[in-house]
C-alpha cells in the first residue's frame, strides 16, 4: 500500500486538479420518478400493477416507490473530478484521488435492466394496437397516460403494453422537465406495440447512453452553472457513487442488511436503499479526506447475474487500465502521484 507508483505509468489528466474544483451551491434539475408509478398504479390496480412488479422494471420500481431523492450535492462533487479519457462509452472519476469507473455495467447492475443484446424491429403483421396518438410524428408521456386512462379494463395486454412503455420513457429516458417534459418518436410505440419486443429490447442500454451523454455534457459545460439537468435515470448515478464509496453509503444512506445466503436470482443495487439523505458539499468533502477512505474502482459482481460482462466496444487506453488494475491489486493513490 506505500510502493512507489510505478515509474512506466502516466497517469490521465484530470477535468480540474484536485483541490481546485468548483464548490458552488448548485442543484440539478430532475423528475420523480414515483410520479408515474403512482399514476400507472392508480389507473391499473394492484393485480394488474403486480404483472408490471413482475418485469425487468421491478428494481427500479421498488425503488422509485421508496420516494429517494437524487442528491444533487453528492452527484456534483462527484462529477467534478472527473479523469478525462479517449473512452467514449465510459466514464471515469476519482475521490479522495482513488479512481471509480462508471459504465453500462456498473448501469446495469444498479437497475437489473437489460443492456446486451441486439435491438429487435418489430414483427411485419404483428396484430397493432390502435392507438390515438399514433397519428402525429411524435408524442409525450401525457399522450401515452391518456390512451392508457382510456382503453378497455378488459384489454388486459394492451394495458400493459402501455403501462410499460410510460414507465419507461417517464423513469429512464426523459430529457426535459419544461414544456410538458420530452417529446418522443414513434419508434418507441411501435415497439410496444409488439410485446415480445417490448421485453426483450435493450431498455437499458438506450437509457445507458442518454446518461451518460448528460453526465459528459455536464462536466464539459455545466459544472461552473448554479444549476444545470441530468438526463435519463441520473438515482443511478448516485447509487453506483454509494456504493463505489463505502463511506458515503455509511454517512448518507440507509439499505437493507445483507442477506447471509445469496439468493439463485440476482437482487440489483437500487433494490437496497431504504433512504438516501440531501447532505451539503462540505459534508460530501469531509469524507474524502478521512484517513480510512477506501474507493472500490470496479465494482466486484453480483451474484448470478447473467449481464454481469456486459460492456460497449470502445477506445484503448492503457494508463487508464494499468490504473484501474494497480487499484485492485490495493495501490492507494496519492494527491502528489
Amino acid at each position: 500500500m506505500g510502493d512507489p507508483l510505478p515509474l512506466r505509468l502516466a497517469l490521465p489528466e484530470l477535468r480540474y486538479p484536485i483541490g481546485s474544483e468548483p464548490e458552488k451551491t448548485i442543484s440539478i434539475n430532475q423528475h420523480l420518478i414515483v410520479a408515474y408509478i403512482k399514476t400507472v398504479k392508480e389507473i391499473l390496480g394492484n393485480d394488474e400493477f403486480n404483472r408490471i412488479r413482475g418485469t425487468f422494471l421491478g428494481p427500479v420500481i421498488k425503488l422509485g416507490e421508496r420516494s429517494l431523492k437524487l442528491s444533487a450535492k453528492i452527484v456534483h462533487a462527484v462529477l467534478t473530478k472527473s479523469i478525462k479519457t479517449v473512452k467514449r462509452h465510459e466514464a471515469w472519476f476519482h475521490f479522495g484521488a482513488q479512481p471509480m469507473r462508471f459504465s453500462i455495467r456498473e448501469f446495469h447492475m444498479v437497475t437489473g435492466l437489460k443492456c446486451s443484446g441486439e435491438a429487435r424491429e418489430p414483427r411485419e403483421g404483428t396484430e397493432k394496437f390502435k392507438w390515438d396518438f399514433l397519428k402525429g410524428r411524435t408524442h409525450t408521456v401525457k399522450d401515452v397516460e391518456k390512451q392508457l386512462r382510456n382503453t378497455r379494463e378488459d384489454a388486459s395486454d394492451e394495458r400493459f403494453c402501455l403501462a410499460m412503455l410510460l414507465l419507461i420513457e417517464s423513469i429512464l429516458l426523459q430529457k426535459s422537465l419544461l414544456d410538458g417534459g420530452t417529446t418522443f418518436t414513434l419508434d418507441y410505440v411501435k415497439i410496444a406495440q409488439d410485446m415480445d419486443v417490448l421485453m426483450t429490447y435493450p431498455w437499458g442500454r438506450t437509457a445507458y447512453n442518454l446518461l451518460l451523454k448528460s453526465l459528459q455534457r455536464a462536466v464539459d459545460k455545466s459544472l461552473d452553472k448554479n444549476n444545470y439537468d441530468l438526463q435519463g435515470f441520473p438515482m443511478a448515478f448516485l447509487i453506483w457513487i454509494l456504493e463505489s464509496v463505502p463511506l458515503l453509503q455509511y454517512a448518507f444512506s440507509q439499505v437493507v442488511p445483507i442477506l447471509s445466503v445469496q439468493p439463485s436470482t440476482p437482487i440489483f443495487l437500487c433494490e437496497k436503499y431504504l433512504q438516501i439523505a440531501s447532505p451539503q458539499l462540505i459534508d460530501v468533502l469531509l469524507i474524502e479526506i478521512k484517513d480510512h477512505l477506501k474507493v472500490t474502482c470496479i465494482l466486484p459482481p453480483i451474484s448470478n447475474d447473467p449481464e454481469d460482462e456486459v460492456c460497449m466496444g470502445d477506445e484503448a487506453n492503457k494508463d487508464l487500465d494499468d490504473m484501474a488494475d494497480l487499484s485492485k491489486r490495493g495501490y492507494k493513490f496519492k494527491i502528489r502521484d
